[in-house]
């Protein structure tokens, strides 16, 4: 996207620049999650593709752009790279992007194999192989101490 001289002046007018973190602050429109909004042409577009697309090149329809700085309502082109969606997902501090970064579960089992289950309300789940082989176990142990229990003489 090439933007007239005049959008481009428009766009750089909404921008402040933070000193410390080197982000180009987006001051103008923001939406609901926190990315900046830029109206070219009467079309209203992302700040941050916008800068990308001026300053680094053609944008990928098929990819998004990750801020590197973690700053939503940065528009520093040179913060963005664009990814695709799992990359972006990946990198992203979302419960499942914690979760996926993960090397050891809750009780120190390393994670290099995990199951993956759906609890009674349909959501998906990941889980330590080990874990379950222990829970097993020990219901097995249970089931059996228990048998071993009823048939006993008295």
């Amino acid at each position: 996207m090439q933007p007239d001289l005049t959008a481009l002046y428009r766009f750089i007018s909404f921008l402040r620049i933070d000193e410390s973190s080197g982000c180009w602050v987006w001051g103008g429109s923001i939406n609901e999650n926190g990315y900046g909004l830029f109206s070219v042409n009467g079309k209203r577009v992302y700040a941050h593709r916008f800068a990308f697309s001026v300053w680094q090149g053609m944008l990928d329809d098929d990819k998004e752009i990750d801020h590197l700085c973690r700053n939503r309502p940065c528009a520093n082109p040179f913060h963005l790279e664009q990814v695709t969606s799992q990359e972006n997902n990946r990198r992203s501090e979302s419960v499942t992007a914690r979760n996926a970064r993960k090397y050891y579960c809750i009780n120190g089992h390393r994670l290099a194999e995990v199951y993956y289950h759906t609890d009674k309300r349909g959501r998906l789940h990941r889980a330590c192989v080990e874990c379950r082989r222990e829970a097993n176990r020990r219901r097995h142990r249970a089931k059996t101490n228990q048998t071993l229990v009823q048939t006993l003489p008295t």
